[in-house]
């Protein structure tokens, strides 16, 4: 006998200990079980809600056979309520009288997250058309999903009308009203929200929110629609074609929601040395300083392009070698200058050096028909970067590398035409 949605407690004796799927004759401390009360003040999952926890207490005789089961699920099966738990203390057995205990505020956030469900079905209806229907539903003590059919994705201002609404409806302190036994072609002519596919005996249960909403339901509920507390949405999205799916936050949860976000905020208002109430502002101007870099890189780049047009290359026994140093130039500015530099001598040796926040970084390309003769950009470049405290190396036509002291750039490039003298000289 289920005692009532009300009730959060309630005396019983136990009819049947299972384990495995299987009936025992006891369960002892440690002992995973499943238990079947004469009684049982425990919501069962069905539908939405999920199932209630607590515990199951009892007394053995004498105060010294204490026995307690930690219920941590309610399920229904062929018409028995089955309370999954773990046994804490004692031993527990067939016909033993015990006390019955739901885990009370775990059970109010669920009826708040199920009355909630309630209110956003109707308030979705009301913002997205009434083709809307319901297409699947779970509603935990930490949050509610609710599914629903809709063709594509809802908009940020639809999100916050529903949100409004259902707010709203809440801050209204409405009844919620819970129809027993209601013979089900009343309920069909009183408008009430079924779902589709499921199988509804000749009477019915009917949840009743007066003016707003009313569903034929067989949950856990809130007396009353203020006790819902502050709704929030938390996210919207596809899960199939033509169905979408919500999740959402009421009373605790949407104040520790809230709180979290509040962390967010104050957190990139810390990194953007700025208030809260700043943020957007400075994240703006953050945005036009990151695209006044780049605009200014771009000029650099272009500028290194005009000092590439503008350097003569000098012969090395009659080899046109190009060494130059280009200002505030980047890895990447040089290779394409050094690429560039290349395709307009179609036969030489180019290598580029630049300075740079204490760094050197040089580039050195050879064209094809010199490293078929033996000149070699990688062993060229590891030669001039070690004047300059550091070390690299590559391909044969092409190659990068770094040296540690700015002071020897220029002694370093001012080495390039004797080395290069060298490389042949081996050849």
């Amino acid at each position: 006998e289920f005692v009532g949605y009300t009730h959060a407690d309630a005396d019983a004796k136990i009819l049947a200990l299972l384990q495995n799927g299987e009936p025992v004759e006891f369960a002892r401390a440690g002992d995973e079980v499943t238990i079947v009360l004469d009684r049982t003040p425990f919501y069962a999952e069905a539908g939405g809600p999920v199932g209630d926890t607590g515990r199951i207490e009892g007394q053995a005789g004498d105060v010294t056979c204490r026995v307690v089961i930690q219920v941590t699920d309610t399920q229904k099966d062929n018409g028995y309520w089955l309370h999954r738990g773990t046994v804490l203390e004692g031993e527990a057995t067939p016909d033993m009288p015990v006390r019955a205990r739901v885990d009370i505020a775990r059970r109010r956030a669920i009826m708040r997250n199920h009355t909630a469900t309630h209110l956003l079905h109707a308030a979705l209806r009301q913002v997205l058309g009434p083709d809307v229907h319901q297409a699947g539903s779970k509603v935990e003590p930490e949050q509610l999903r609710f599914d629903f059919t809709y063709p594509q994705a809802m908009t940020a201002d639809q999100i916050r009308e529903v949100e409004a609404i259902v707010n709203r409806e809440a801050l209204a302190d409405l009844d919620v009203r819970i129809h027993e036994d209601v013979p089900l072609e009343e309920a069909r002519r009183r408008g009430a929200m079924a779902l589709f596919g499921e199988k509804y005996g000749s009477t019915v249960r009917m949840v009743e929110i007066p003016g707003f909403s009313i569903e034929l339901c067989g949950g856990i509920h809130l007396s009353h629609t203020s006790q819902v507390g502050l709704f929030k949405i938390v996210s919207e999205g596809g899960i199939s074609a033509g169905v979408r799916r919500i999740v959402a936050v009421t009373g605790a949860g949407a104040y520790d929601y809230v709180n979290q976000r509040e962390e967010t905020l104050a957190h990139v208002a810390s990194l953007l040395k700025t208030s809260p109430n700043n943020v957007v502002h400075a994240a703006e101007r953050l945005i036009q300083q990151r695209q006044e870099l780049e605009r200014q890189n771009r000029q650099l780049k272009a500028g290194g392009a005009t000092q590439v047009a503008e350097i003569q290359p000098q012969e090395v026994n009659g080899v046109p070698v190009v060494v130059q140093t280009l200002d505030n130039a980047d890895a990447e500015t040089l290779a394409n200058a050094a690429d560039r530099l290349a395709q307009r001598l179609a036969s030489g040796v180019v290598v580029l050096g630049t300075a740079q926040d204490g760094k050197v970084a040089f580039a050195a390309k050879v064209t094809k028909d010199l490293t078929a003769k033996g000149l070699h950009a990688g062993n060229l470049v590891r030669e001039v970067a070690k004047i300059a405290g550091g070390g690299g190396g590559g391909r044969p036509d092409f190659a990068q590398a770094g040296g540690r002291d700015p002071g020897k750039l220029q002694e370093a490039l001012d080495a390039v035409p004797r080395l290069v003298a060298a490389q042949m000289s081996q050849n």
